[in-house]
């Protein structure tokens, strides 16, 4: 086997609906996505569960 490939980095911005931002997280440093409301403002900018949280602004 080869060198593990680095993971992607995209810049995603989530805008918290009424209903906040549709996604639990769990860790801490790094924070992982847990899960993904289906059609919640998380899942609208590109978030899955496993993407790993790098910055928040």
């Amino acid at each position: 086997g080869g060198a593990a490939e680095p993971a992607p980095i995209a810049t995603l911005v989530v805008y918290k609906d009424d209903a906040g931002f549709g996604m639990k997280v769990s860790g801490d440093n790094p924070v992982y996505v847990q899960s993904v409301k289906e059609g919640g403002a998380a899942a609208r900018a590109g978030l899955h569960a496993g993407d790993k949280i790098i910055k928040v602004n």
